[in-house]
């Protein structure tokens, strides 16, 4: 009998449950219906259906074409529809913990995003549509299951702000140097390697370089000059040092303001001619390069006051060279020096121009 009673007041119970939550749910539903009329009562842009415990985005939403606010978060949704097309005015879509696990190639029609949340799904691959988002500023895919970032990535021009925090990427696309407004990069608790961490310093050091006007990319492995660095016209120091560029652009030249230039340990060879237009230039070090030929156009460098050739393969010395007014400093160690000798070089400058300025000397360097 005792059983029998506890049985029945166990079963009430259940009962019970799943009646209060069913009135919760309605309260929730009712509540989500209520703020969509609301929206479209007074034509206003902005919805937030937040919390509400949706399972799915409700079909009205999509009747609100007006809307560039749309908030989901904190809800059940695991697929976004189609239809999301319609609201192609959208500028902001928060999608925080939901259970989405791909999204529409329809979402690509929203083409007036500047922000997307996705903080707290289940995505397992970067969904591709979202490199089809021009007008992408902030993108937050942090805490889902990502194994990488595609080399699309370098599409999202107008991208400041990627946070991709508590995922699984261990390498990152050298694209990422192509986005040329990105200033803020999270990327903790990833399983990222020592390349893909420099190309986020390098990515986040050009940027402060705006504002700095100064770039130091020592060490960062890399195969060529990214090309967003030739458009920082106002630039003033420059150091590539330590990196495997082989090829100096002639883009260099676009430089105009630079006064220090340092491409120590590179593998170039040759110098690019523009590089002599840069009449600012003070400081141009070449050492540990394989330069071969210090061309007569170094003349052309009227403000520079260092030049360091320091272990290069350089066997002559122009006789331009002397013709540098505010050379103060010249660094010849380790050169195999046969004009000047290299006992005259290492007496400085000066003593360069005496021995070119010897008749005799002239003549044979003539």
């Amino acid at each position: 009998m005792l059983w029998t009673i506890v049985s029945i007041f166990h079963q009430y119970f259940i009962y019970w449950k799943r009646v209060k939550r069913q009135i919760q749910m309605n309260s929730l539903e009712k509540k989500a219906y209520q703020r969509i009329q609301e929206v479209k009562d007074k034509n206003l842009n902005e919805l937030d259906l937040g919390g509400l415990a949706l399972n799915a985005i409700p079909a009205q939403v999509f009747e609100l074409p007006q809307l560039e606010i749309l908030r989901l978060h904190f809800n059940r949704i695991s697929v976004i529809p189609a239809h999301i097309a319609r609201l192609s005015n959208l500028r902001e879509l928060n999608l925080v913990v939901n259970q989405l696990k791909d999204l529409p190639k329809e979402l690509a029609q929203l083409q007036n995003l500047e922000r997307l949340n996705l903080t707290s799904n289940q995505l397992q691959k970067f969904p591709e549509v979202i490199t089809c988002l021009c007008a992408l500023k902030s993108l937050s895919i942090e805490h889902n299951q990502l194994l990488g970032i595609p080399a699309a990535i370098g599409q999202l021009t107008q991208l400041e702000l990627l946070n991709i925090t508590a995922n699984q990427i261990t390498d990152l696309p050298f694209t990422l140097l192509q986005l040329q407004h990105l200033e803020h990069i999270f990327a903790d608790e990833n399983h990222l390697n020592d390349q893909s961490q420099k190309l986020i310093d390098c990515r986040l050091r050009i940027s402060e370089a705006r504002e700095t006007h100064e770039l130091d990319l020592s060490g960062m492995g890399l195969d060529k000059v990214p090309v967003e660095i030739y458009t920082l016209y106002n630039l003033k120091a420059l150091c590539l040092n330590h990196n495997n560029i082989s090829q100096l652009g002639e883009n260099v030249g676009k430089l105009t303001q630079l006064r220090k230039l340092s491409l120590k340990s590179l593998p170039v060879s040759l110098l690019p001619k523009a590089l002599f237009e840069l009449s600012c230039l003070e400081d141009l070090d070449i050492s540990q390069t394989n330069i071969t030929t210090l061309l007569p156009e170094i003349s052309r460098l009227k403000s520079l006051k260092k030049l360091n050739l320091e272990n290069t393969k350089i066997t002559h010395l122009p006789h331009s060279i002397t013709h540098l007014p505010h050379l103060e400093k010249l660094n010849v160690k380790g050169l195999l020096l046969q004009m000047p000798p290299l006992q005259v070089a290492l007496n400085g400058i000066k003593a360069i121009k005496d021995w070119f300025d010897n008749d005799q000397n002239t003549m044979l360097n003539g």
